[in-house]
């Protein structure tokens, strides 16, 4: 299944129209469209909103643990051209300072910027990222669902020092997004080739790390999706078969396995290149 999550009908429209989406009358919660195996959620501005949708549209579509999900919406930056697209390559909430990453298995089809979610709009805009009000909300929720390579924001530039907020409008947002359209769709089909090639990962965590180390629920959760990028990345190298560092301290470990997988992400990238 693949979850679009939109914070503005004026956003929501163009895609809906596109997909000939349908709204689920039953659903009052949040206004809710979908047709086969495509759903989109308008959850409402701010993170808490965003949340609250898409935790509620995991619940809603069967709480699949394979789903794609996808945040499109504009953004702000300092000086990017209007109506530019940029995928987010880092997430960072404004207010607590917490940092998200997704992960990129692949070359993207647009360029990639760090991004910012605060909590009001901006017209100081942070050096060289995007801003929103969502996005940091967006991925840490559905990363509780999903492995964070079905995970992606794309952001559309609707305002920067030059063009301001006051001056973006409903129909404006809709036209940014409707350029999109193709782009989207390039994004959607990506995300399902990778999906149906990604390994099932067994919920049990291997013996040989759970013998060793005593992880949390969170630290679990983290584990896995290294885990399963590990085995999409280098399926030739079993986990059981890498040379463990000798700490006793599961934070260490879990430091060590991810600078592992991103050095695999890397040499995946300069092959392509």
């Amino acid at each position: 299944a693949v979850h679009l999550l939109i914070a503005l009908p004026c956003e929501a429209k163009p895609i809906v129209d596109h997909f000939r989406l349908k709204r689920l009358m039953s659903e009052s919660a949040f206004a809710i469209y979908a047709r086969d195996n495509l759903s989109l959620t308008v959850s409402g501005i701010g993170k808490s909103a965003m949340a609250a949708a898409t935790a509620y549209t995991h619940l809603l579509f069967g709480k699949q643990s394979d789903s794609i999900w996808l945040n499109i919406g504009v953004a702000g930056h300092k000086e990017a051209a209007i109506g530019t697209p940029f995928i987010a390559e880092k997430i960072t909430d404004a207010d607590n300072g917490q940092n998200h990453y997704p992960t990129f298995v692949a070359a993207q089809p647009c360029d990639s910027l760090p991004l910012s979610t605060f909590s009001a709009p901006q017209n100081c805009y942070p050096e060289n990222s995007l801003c929103d009000m969502e996005a940091s909300a967006f991925f840490e929720t559905a990363s509780r669902f999903s492995s964070s390579e079905l995970i992606q924001c794309l952001k559309t530039i609707s305002d920067n020092d030059k063009h301001s907020t006051e001056q973006v409008n409903p129909k404006g947002v809709s036209s940014l997004i409707e350029k999109q359209l193709p782009l989207i769709d390039t994004i959607i089909q990506n995300f399902i080739v990778l999906a149906d090639s990604l390994p099932t990962i067994n919920d049990e965590i291997p013996s040989l790390l759970s013998d060793r180390w005593h992880f949390t629920a969170s630290e679990q959760r983290q584990l896995k999706a290294l885990l399963q990028r590990w085995k999409l990345l280098s399926p030739e190298q079993p986990i059981e078969e890498l040379e463990l560092p000798g700490t006793a301290n599961r934070k260490e470990f879990l430091q060590w396995f991810k600078k592992k997988t991103d050095s695999l992400d890397l040499i995946l990238v300069s092959e392509e290149i």
